[in-house]
């Protein structure tokens, strides 16, 4: 089974997962549950802020879109097409930090405007949530990729990437 990259941060902080965004504000509204867990952005969208007063901060983890394709197919095109293809793949890697940085700077303005005030995290609280987090992707590495994975775990802790 694959694990699931949020419920080690979850039980860091003894919190059950729900399955959907609709289910999650629902619980909210009707307090089933006091918080909820996402990346940076989306309260916003999601309307959070109406059953929600606060958010956590700093955050823990991230989440971008993969451009997948079939190697077999990818083989089979020209030179210039694969090289387009993985120009703009080095240039997606490149800026979607960056991007998602400043889609969360915008969405906090607009949910500070909103009334949704910001707590903090305890350092401890912060290492013990994210440190699950990042374990958990290094997991979920091994589960699809083996060995592969392993050697980048040890060249990025090699090379200090990690701490």
């Amino acid at each position: 089974e694959e694990p699931n990259l949020i419920i080690p941060p979850l039980k860091a902080w003894a919190a059950h997962r729900l399955s959907s965004k609709v289910e999650i504000y629902s619980a909210l509204e009707k307090g089933v549950i006091d918080g909820a867990a996402w990346p940076n952005s989306g309260a916003l969208n999601f309307k959070w802020y109406e059953v929600a007063k606060v958010r956590v901060r700093p955050s823990f983890g991230s989440s971008s879109l993969l451009i997948l394709m079939n190697l077999d197919k990818f083989k089979s095109l020209n030179k210039a097409d694969r090289d387009i293809i993985l120009e703009v793949g080095r240039k997606h890697e490149l800026a979607v930090d960056r991007e998602s940085a400043q889609i969360s700077k915008d969405e906090d303005v607009q949910l500070d405007k909103l009334g949704m005030t910001i707590e903090k995290l305890s350092p401890a609280n912060y290492k013990k949530v994210s440190s699950s987090f990042n374990d958990t992707l290094w997991i979920f590495g091994k589960v699809c990729c083996g060995e592969i994975s392993e050697k980048i775990r040890k060249i990025a802790l090699e090379s200090g990437l990690l701490k």
